[in-house]
């Protein structure tokens, strides 16, 4: 049974300036790419698979090297298509409220390019291909939370707004795609102490 791992990337770093395609992982969300890979071993991915948006390919090249397995990019992995949202608390509660309409209204377009609809519908024939094109394997997918929350909340019987609220950066999902049935909801992913 070939497993679908759905891999939301890891921390991105807080001085990253510029459009959101180029945000770096922080130090530490480079760090916590050794724990994901340690926490994807028992799953045994065979390649990850990433979107093209740094923060993601990061992640799988970190990743994808501690477990000494091969990695590439694939159009269509993307975040759904939006602005980038400045932070502070007053604009961090308006994004929060926006996406709440986001989830809830799936047919409109509540902000950004793409409704919730046709994020998930580019994202989901993004990974057709990639399984079409890795048959019987164990594929991981680094990609971002919304468009992960919209595919993979069906798979848990999940409203998708819990979801995306629910796994951090990085978490994973581990779904079997023949099935479509959910495994595994890994919320976080964090780095192990080390005690003598």
């Amino acid at each position: 049974m070939p497993h679908l791992i759905l891999i939301r990337h890891s921390l991105v770093s807080r001085e990253a300036i510029g459009p959101d395609t180029d945000w770096p992982l922080s130090t530490e969300g480079r760090d916590l790419c050794t724990a994901l890979a340690e926490a994807l071993c028992p799953y045994a991915p065979q390649v990850v698979v990433s979107s093209e948006m740094r923060r993601a390919r990061e992640t799988a090249e970190l990743t994808a090297t501690h477990l000494d397995i091969p990695w590439r990019t694939a159009a269509g992995l993307e975040e759904h298509h939006r602005p980038f949202v400045p932070g502070g608390r007053r604009a961090e509660a308006d994004f929060a409220a926006t996406m709440r309409r986001f989830f809830a209204s799936p047919a409109d377009r509540v902000f950004g390019e793409e409704t919730a609809s046709e994020a998930h519908d580019r994202f989901a024939a993004a990974i057709d291909v990639i399984l079409a094109a890795e048959p019987g394997r164990h594929v991981a997918i680094v990609t971002h939370g919304t468009v992960l929350a919209l595919y993979a909340a069906p798979f848990f019987n999940l409203p998708p707004l819990d979801l995306w609220q629910r796994i951090a950066w990085p978490s994973f999902i581990v779904i079997d795609p023949t099935a479509a049935v959910g495994l595994h909801l890994q919320e976080t992913v964090q780095r192990r102490s080390c005690r003598p």
